[in-house]
């Protein structure tokens, strides 16, 4: 049996599925939410978080970190090539391998396992510090995302009074997207400054795809709840 994949639920996985303000736009045009989407459904959460758990598996039990370094770099590869195989969308895990990748070489070239995650401290940092800046003037991505998420909204809704409380919500949860980088970066960046690899490789995996899924559910909730009220859902 083929994982399940949440890739054919979505209006366009090459642009909106690999982005959170995309995710929300899938989510806002259904009765409930789904946890299986948010996560990519059975596929996408192997293919996050497998590499992840390889690497500190192979490091703790091998004390090892070419070999951890190896064999994560050999998982995503893996999920990559079945993708092609199977001609399913890639940029998902192309990101993620590239992530990977950036990761391992500072790895390895600095003989540290811990610089395995520098890059992915450095994107939250990007995430918080850009999420929040085009919320601070007013370009908010989640406003963008529901403008192409299929609603009945007219062209430049933004400006319109009755769609006010929308905007405001959708501002509310652009600033929890934000914030989503922003308490990454405040949980990891000591573990990483004090070189505990072990304890940030498992706070990387917990603030990963789980929490993500709530961000985005927290997310929807806030911006479903607007809608309902303008009879939008």
């Amino acid at each position: 049996m083929p994982l399940e994949d949440s890739s054919n639920l979505e209006t366009n996985d090459e642009v909106e599925g690999i982005l959170p303000a995309g995710k929300l736009g899938q989510q806002v045009t259904q009765e409930e939410f789904s946890w299986q989407s948010a996560v990519g459904g059975t596929r996408g959460l192997l293919e996050t978080t497998l590499p992840g758990v390889g690497f500190i598996f192979v490091y703790v039990v091998a004390q090892n970190l070419n070999l951890a370094l190896a064999v994560a770099l050999g998982l995503v590869a893996l999920f990559l090539v079945v993708r092609l195989i199977q001609k399913s969308p890639i940029n998902s895990v192309l990101s993620g391998f590239f992530g990977i990748l950036i990761g391992a070489i500072w790895a390895w070239k600095s003989g540290d396992g811990v610089h395995f995650y520098t890059f992915g401290l450095i994107t939250n940092a990007v995430e918080a510090l850009v999420v929040g800046g085009a919320t601070l003037i007013g370009y908010d991505p989640v406003s963008w995302g529901l403008s192409y998420a299929g609603l009945d909204l007219p062209s430049g809704w933004k400006k319109v009074e009755k769609y006010q409380p929308l905007l405001k919500a959708c501002r509310q949860a652009s600033w929890l997207l934000a914030g989503m980088g922003a308490i990454r970066l405040a949980i990891e960046l000591p573990l990483w400054w004090f070189d505990y690899v072990v304890a940030l490789g498992t706070a990387k995996l917990i603030l990963g795809l789980p929490f993500f899924a709530l961000v985005i559910w927290l997310m929807w909730s806030i911006v479903t709840n607007s809608l309902k009220r303008l009879g939008l859902r």
